[in-house]
């Protein structure tokens, strides 16, 4: 998840102009199947299904990497009631391949997946 950022970050750095900034978490293929699902919220899927806790900051070429940083409080987080909001079948494959890649059963669960 991005959002784009203007000014200067908690750490000082100045960003010129206009940047991203990535949310990303390690999470397995049951939470990303339940997310697809609308089971459970973006935001859910980040705060409670994840760990991991990384914020890449970007602009332009340069990006600047911290872990468990306080930039996984609001604003950058997705709102809470923020669903793929699924269309039927809209991710019939991922969910086939997050089926996949687990194996369908919960022993193949420890495999983790960037989100």
């Amino acid at each position: 998840m991005y959002r784009n950022v203007h000014g200067i970050t908690s750490e000082g750095s100045r960003i010129l102009s206009k940047g991203r900034k990535w949310l990303i978490g390690k999470t397995d293929g049951t939470s990303i199947i339940k997310m697809l699902q609308d089971k459970i919220t973006i935001r859910q899927l980040l705060l409670e299904y994840s760990t991991e806790r990384i914020t890449v900051d970007s602009f332009k070429y340069n990006y600047q990497v911290k872990y468990n940083s306080s930039d996984w409080n609001d604003p950058y987080l997705p709102k809470e009631d923020s669903y793929m909001y699924a269309e039927d079948n809209e991710f019939k494959e991922e969910i086939a391949y997050s089926k996949a890649i687990c194996g369908g059963g919960r022993e193949n669960e420890s495999k983790m997946f960037s989100m």
